[in-house]
């Protein structure tokens, strides 16, 4: 099947440089893999980065990059975006010194952010030492809010070849690719009210590693999003976390499953708090309607509890009642240069 492989990483615009090193070195515990005038280059594992930071006047998310299995399936993508009207931006050989991947396209989805498929990242001699640090799996997933899931979904499926693992009602679709976790990609819609990249997460080997983390994250004062929680779609547990500079969230997460029946029927889930959380207490109107929370309000870290209230009430639930559901914040996530 003609698809990605995985997610490769995320390039970041952002006003201060350094400042946004040090947050991803010393909260995220990425390593510096390479600098240049501007540009610094992060990883947690073996590949050559995860993250790109690049200083600019505009801080937004630049685009978001998918590995490639070969070249092959690169030059069949391509063809295929081309067939169907995509305007495809090609970089062939000679990218490496200058990307650190030896090809890649780019292109812009439905609403405007920037995608890239590339093949060939450069490999580092070894991965980052970890002692007394997070040890971390893989860069796993990104999540887009986009104004109208109906146009941009389709795109990821029928364009691009990946497949559906779960929706929450039809407002929002998760997404897998050739690694084969729950969701190499998310796609909420927002109602038309805006587009930009919500968080983006890294799977932890342990629990040990996901409490680490959250313990470094609450020793240096940076804000939760979401304290300890358990994703209904995919099985993980996660904590999420705020690059409020960047207006960009990270999540943790641990044990995030893998879909490996190819006959596997997504599921249609309930845009309610439950699903974004499995612990959360429910009361007597548990899957009888639709939950109310604030679009400012959020999932607060443990330490500070917040109540919500389950209503009778007809489904489908708006988009805008979805994300507030699912604890996603009106503002929230990094802005995108979309190109529009």
């Amino acid at each position: 099947m003609l698809q990605p492989r995985q997610l490769g990483y995320l390039a970041l615009d952002v006003a201060d440089l350094e400042s946004s090193v040090r947050f991803y070195q010393d909260v995220v515990h990425l390593d510096v893999t390479e600098e240049r005038e501007g540009c610094a280059y992060l990883t947690g594992g073996i590949q050559h980065h995860w993250l790109v930071l690049r200083q600019s006047t505009t801080p937004g998310v630049n685009r978001v990059a998918f590995e490639m299995e070969n070249e092959r399936d690169l030059e069949a993508m391509e063809k295929r975006l081309k067939a169907a009207g995509v305007e495809v931006e090609r970089a062939g050989s000679g990218t490496l010194g200058r990307e650190r991947v030896d090809q890649y396209i780019r292109f812009r989805d439905p609403d405007g952010i920037m995608i890239e498929l590339f093949t060939d990242m450069v490999t580092m001699p070894m991965a980052p030492t970890y002692a007394h640090r997070v040890h971390m799996s893989k860069l796993l997933h990104t999540v887009l809010l986009e104004k109208d899931a109906s146009k941009s979904v389709p795109f990821y499926t029928d364009l691009l070849g990946f497949q559906i693992s779960d929706w929450v009602e039809r407002t929002a679709a998760f997404m897998r690719c050739g690694d084969k976790y729950h969701h190499s990609i998310g796609v909420f819609g927002t109602g038309g009210t805006r587009t930009q990249v919500d968080h983006m997460c890294i799977l932890v080997p342990t629990l040990d590693d996901l409490m680490r983390a959250r313990a470094n994250v609450m020793a240096l004062n940076v804000p939760f999003r979401n304290d300890l929680l358990k994703h209904a779609p995919s099985g993980s547990i996660a904590i999420y976390f705020r690059d409020e500079a960047n207006n960009l969230t990270v999540e943790y997460c641990w044990e995030h499953g893998q879909i490996l029946d190819e006959a596997h029927r997504p599921r249609v889930l309930p845009a309610m708090p439950e699903t974004l959380d499995m612990w959360r207490l429910v009361g007597p109107g548990f899957g009888k309607g639709t939950a109310e929370i604030s679009l400012s309000q959020g999932v607060q870290p443990l330490s500070q509890p917040a109540a919500s209230r389950i209503n009778g009430g007809a489904h489908p639930m708006g988009e805008a009642q979805a994300l507030s559901a699912l604890g996603v914040r009106q503002g929230d996530g990094a802005r995108v240069e979309t190109g529009k």
